[in-house]
């Protein structure tokens, strides 16, 4: 090579080393500033929790002020919450459910029954606590407000684990088909909502699967092209992530079954037209932009891992080295899980984001590194109204402690309707938090 030629092509590389590290920085101030943003609202809306709970109060009564349900117990325009909370009545799904059955007949059709907006879908609930699925109405301005609570969780991570947005998400993701209520209302689990009206997600947090991996409606495809994206990404994973507990092992019951298979396909860099698990062919697609090229170095070292024990202690933290957490929700019912997910990560922490009920994001975990037993959500008071009812307790100690626990969390939603919830959960002065 001529030295002009050298010089030239050493100018090319500083220049684009310069470029490539204003680019990480440009990007680390804006996480940087991402974070501070997220943390300062939620640290406003909980020190004054009790003044924006009376504000969400009076915005959703002026707002439904003449809907059939308020007018029916006689609220007539009141806003404040010393006559909600005498004139309106504690009541449970049930005692919504012909005012429900009614939107899911007729749609939009029929004049403001339970709200003023339009009702935009309907949430299956997965009936985890109730064991009974539920349709539960859903409106754009809850998507809206389900959108920005979202915006708040990644934040709260990176302030715990620094560095997670230098690296990949392994997000396992599924999503089932919707359906149409008589009405002509999409019914479908909220998951599968999420997914659907968010394909910037996956650019956003950088998920190591392409989207449309995720929206494959045939969960075994779906789940095999997902774990083949994160497998051969295996070194940009830094977290691992599931909707549940319970998906996490699925995940490593799907890699038990299917490792083989998965090692040929990133051995050989492609996938065959007549491969036995991927038929979808805008999925194939999709996949081929990751496999980029064979990897036998890879395809061997995962072969190895996988043979290496056959009781695969470990085999998530071998197969990804670089992870350093796993977020998922591990609390409730979901809690007998964690000695298998600990088995299989080596200890990785288990992150237990977030709170949600009947189909509402609720609490965040503002210690996300709290150990799974330990774990509490500090309630989000722009989401919904909260009402918390006292524990009718069999001991005077527990009676003793009614002033400071506090037991069923009510959830005022679309219309305010003091829709009860959920049966274990307490609130902890001064701020709003569940356990």
């Amino acid at each position: 090579m001529d030295i002009p030629d050298a010089i030239d092509n050493s100018i090319d590389v500083a220049e684009n080393s310069n470029i490539a590290n204003c680019s990480d920085t440009i990007d680390e101030h804006y996480h940087d500033k991402k974070k501070k943003e997220a943390l300062q609202f939620i640290e406003e809306i909980t020190i004054n929790a009790d003044e924006v709970q009376n504000q969400a109060l009076a915005e959703i009564l002026s707002c439904n002020a003449q809907v059939d349900y308020l007018q029916r117990h006689g609220l007539n325009g009141q806003t404040d919450r010393k006559t909600f909370k005498r004139i309106m009545p504690v009541v449970t799904y049930e005692d919504l459910k012909p005012d429900i059955d009614l939107l899911i007949a007729k749609g939009n059709s029929i004049s403001s029954t339970l709200c003023k907006s339009p009702i935009s879908q309907f949430f299956c609930s997965t009936g985890t606590s109730s064991g009974m699925s539920k349709l539960i109405p859903s409106t754009e301005e809850q998507a809206e407000k389900s959108r920005q609570f979202f915006s708040l969780l990644i934040p709260v991570l990176n302030q715990h684990i620094p560095g997670l947005n230098k690296g990949n998400a392994m997000q396992i993701i599924f999503v089932s088909p919707c359906t149409e209520t008589p009405g002509g209302i999409i019914s479908s689990l909220v998951s599968t909502s999420v997914a659907k009206t968010s394909r910037n997600l996956s650019s956003n947090i950088n998920y190591t699967s392409p989207i449309e991996t995720i929206l494959c409606e045939d969960t075994h495809q779906s789940l095999y092209y997902q774990l083949l994206c994160d497998l051969y990404q295996n070194k940009q994973v830094l977290r691992l992530g599931f909707a549940f507990a319970s998906g996490f092992m699925v995940a490593v019951k799907c890699l038990q079954q299917h490792w083989t298979l998965l090692c040929d396909d990133i051995r050989h860099g492609t996938i065959s037209e007549d491969h036995p698990k991927i038929t979808d062919p805008s999925v194939r697609k999709a996949v081929m932009k990751i496999l980029v090229k064979t990897n036998p170095e890879l395809a061997d070292f995962i072969e190895n891992e996988c043979k290496r024990d056959s009781s695969w202690e470990s085999i998530v933290s071998r197969l990804w080295p670089n992870a350093k957490c796993i977020v998922t929700i591990i609390t409730g019912t979901m809690s007998h899980h964690i000695d298998n997910i600990d088995f299989y990560s080596n200890g990785l922490p288990i992150v237990s984001h977030m709170y949600a009920c009947s189909e509402c994001f609720l609490g965040i975990n503002l210690d996300p590194l709290t150990k799974p037993p330990e774990v509490s959500y500090t309630l989000i008071p722009t989401m919904v109204y909260f009402e918390f009812l006292t524990i009718l307790g069999e001991d005077d100690d527990q009676k003793d402690n009614c002033n400071r626990r506090k037991n069923n969390i009510i959830q005022n939603w679309l219309i305010s309707s003091r829709l009860s919830l959920d049966e274990n959960m307490s609130l902890l002065s001064p701020i709003m938090q569940v356990t």
